[in-house]
């Protein structure tokens, strides 16, 4: 029997993202009848759950009081308290790092939970046993997705001070990103029909970086909204309302980001840089070259190619938080039978 698990996160630090991570779990919890608690100073839990962003002394601290440890890492990888590494994944293993403390500290941990298969390789190939590392989605509540009345379908519109015969492009991103940040002002030449808001994860958008290079840049791009992530609610609009959604980054796209569009049934159109292998499998329109993809993209806006939509919805509801309740939960139950079993 599955006792109590603790769910761990540092709260005030959290991003938008991963405290969506944690309400997935919290999610999927609820619908397979999970107990939880997210107090570490409780006592009766013999599994702990740890999101980032949190202090790796923790994992000693509960690894000394025996309790069996999960860690989800890579979940919101975009976000620079969640951030582990100091060059963002690559196709090239060799340009990603993490600190070696933190990677000492898994050897403490029972089971390490990533998103993608590339993290799971470079995980291994830092010395982390194989057999503790599982590729575990972060989940979708699909149900937020599936229905907005009109007064909430208009909220990004109103938001963001769109008409509603203007198309709208949705780009993540991040502003230290130079080239994602190119590609993006170069598609609205090619385009200035559409509105780009483009979705940063790096607050600079408000900085004294963002502001002096704006005010020197020799072009403005009217049709570009530069932003951060908004209200949950705003943020579900807006995907509702995309025409498509673009992944132009230099670095994996945190996984959550792509399974919120597939919910919302926006198309997600991206370069190969921007996501794994499984997610090119006929789930997305993509290329490995930029020209190549601005022509896909005017191609798929101006109605010349079909959208992958359905494809895609089929696989997010395979990604639901009541599933990921399901995985999480044989992973809790198997840790405890190793502890029973001793």
């Amino acid at each position: 029997m599955l006792n109590k698990v603790l769910l761990y996160q540092d709260v005030k630090t959290a991003g938008f993202k991963s405290e969506r991570i944690r309400k997935n779990i919290k999610a999927a919890y609820e619908d397979n009848g999970i107990e939880y608690t997210d107090n570490l100073a409780d006592s009766d839990y013999l599994i702990a759950h740890l999101l980032l962003p949190f202090d790796e002394s923790i994992i000693k601290s509960l690894y000394n009081d025996g309790k069996k440890i999960v860690v989800s890492i890579f979940y919101s990888e975009t976000e620079s308290k969640c951030n582990l590494t100091n060059i963002r994944i690559t196709e090239d293993n060799e340009n990603f790092n993490v600190a070696n403390s933190f990677i000492n500290a898994l050897q403490k941990v029972n089971k390490v939970l990533v998103p993608y298969k590339e993290y799971a390789d470079f995980l291994t190939s830092k010395g982390v046993e194989a057999t503790k590392i599982e590729i575990v989605t972060p989940g979708i509540n699909n149900r937020i997705y599936k229905y907005l009345s009109e007064t909430d379908m208009s909220l990004a519109k109103r938001y963001f001070s769109i008409d509603d015969n203007t198309k709208i492009i949705v780009a993540f991103g991040s502003y230290l990103d130079k080239k994602c940040i190119a590609n993006i002002e170069e598609l609205s030449i090619k385009r200035p029909d559409v509105k780009i808001i483009f979705i940063g994860s790096d607050k600079l958008k408000e900085s004294l970086f963002f502001k002096i290079r704006k005010a020197f840049r020799k072009q403005t791009y009217e049709n570009i909204i530069y932003s951060s992530f908004v209200d949950i609610n705003i943020y579900r609009s807006l995907l509702k309302n995309a025409r498509a959604v673009l992944l132009l980054n230099s670095y994996f796209t945190d996984e959550v980001q792509v399974l919120e569009a597939f919910a919302a049934e926006a198309q997600v159109i991206a370069l190969d840089s921007a996501v794994p292998g499984i997610l090119r499998n006929n789930l997305i329109i993509h290329s490995d070259d930029i020209n190549d993809l601005f022509k896909l993209i005017s191609d798929f806006l101006d109605y010349k190619i079909s959208n992958t939509i359905s494809k895609a919805h089929f696989y997010v509801d395979e990604q639901d938080v009541n599933k990921l309740g399901e995985k999480l939960k044989e992973i809790y139950l198997d840790l405890l039978k190793e502890e029973w079993s001793c």
